[in-house]
């Protein structure tokens, strides 16, 4: 995971959240649709990044092509996380005709389910530390002076 998202300019912990929401790290699943692997290609979108069919149970290969893809659906929506989640679960084509995540009941919950795992998956970010009161004025006596 962390390979390839660093190649990819991918945040690793979003790459995480999507394996995690399509096959529950599991490198032979398989959906009704015939998605495969652990990011749940299906066989045409990872022949488009160079990976076939027979290679999707490879995790490496898998993970690659999948990684490859969030990476062009991030261009692609100039980073916009919601449709990035939608594009990969519904297709880019779905998210262009509707202007953004599409009405599709099972879109919907996979980019909540995605975006909470990602988000909960986050490296904790301590609160930002408090300045500093600005310089304070101190008069110092000259010796031999009354106070």
């Amino acid at each position: 995971i962390f390979a390839s998202a660093r190649k990819h300019k991918v945040n690793p912990e979003l790459v995480a959240a999507v394996i995690r929401a399509e096959s529950a790290f599991n490198p032979r699943a398989i959906s009704p649709k015939g998605a495969r692997g652990l990011m749940q290609l299906m066989p045409a979108t990872a022949k488009r990044y160079g990976v076939r069919t027979s290679e999707l149970f490879q995790p490496e290969r898998n993970i690659e092509a999948g990684v490859r893809y969030l990476s062009f659906l991030t261009d692609r929506f100039a980073g916009d996380l919601p449709r990035i989640l939608a594009g990969y679960n519904a297709g880019e084509g779905s998210v262009d005709r509707y202007g953004g995540v599409p009405p599709y009941p099972e879109t919907q919950a996979y980019v909540r389910l995605v975006g909470l795992l990602h988000a909960a998956w986050q490296p904790a970010v301590p609160p930002p530390v408090q300045a500093p009161p600005g310089p304070r004025r101190v008069t110092i006596a000259k010796p031999g002076a009354a106070r």
